[in-house]
């Protein structure tokens, strides 16, 4: 959160009386879990040197447990002008899905309108509890019900509105 803040300060205008959001995912492979989640938030890296043979090899050789939770962490750093009012410099979000590594490869063809619906992330491997095929294979108005970040971004709508901060035009989008 100190480094995304100082990188934010660094490139964004009075960054400081302005609002702005952090949101990393992690996964829990519960097989290739032991006290610490796995891949966890290095999820990206892991995926870049994973494909799905590997992983289907290794989960049917440690007995096929393919179970798998999805995070989501999302952090809203606050303007100092908020910040006494909070008692603190951001507050986090979490909300997470359960479901399972799929048993087959699906062709996934990124949505253009949905791009995190795509072919490179853990999303075309992850079906969530009840469904039948990856998160980025159902349609949009599935894909939103079981969307992993949605319960953080709630839980921080309902924050706002219960301390009656209202975000203006004092939002900043920094990439991390």
């Amino acid at each position: 959160v100190k480094d995304a803040i100082e990188r934010c300060e660094k490139n964004i205008p009075n960054a400081k009386n302005k609002f702005f959001i952090i949101e990393d995912t992690s996964v829990k492979i519960h097989a290739l879990s032991n006290e610490e989640e796995y891949p966890g938030v290095d999820i990206k890296y892991w995926m870049q040197e994973n494909d799905f043979l590997s992983i289907d090899k290794q989960l049917k050789n440690l007995g096929s447990n393919r179970q798998v939770t999805v995070r989501s962490d999302l952090v809203l750093i606050l303007p100092s002008s908020i910040q006494k009012q909070i008692k603190g410099t951001y507050i986090t979000f979490t909300s997470s899905v359960s479901g399972n590594i799929s048993e087959k490869e699906y062709e996934i063809k990124t949505q253009p309108l949905y791009p995190w619906l795509s072919s490179i992330t853990f999303d075309k491997w992850f079906i969530p509890k009840g469904c039948e095929i990856p998160l980025s294979a159902l349609p949009i108005e599935m894909a939103d019900l079981h969307d992993f970040r949605a319960g953080a971004f709630k839980e921080m709508l309902h924050f706002l509105e219960k301390n009656k901060i209202k975000p203006n035009d004092k939002i900043a989008v920094c990439s991390y």
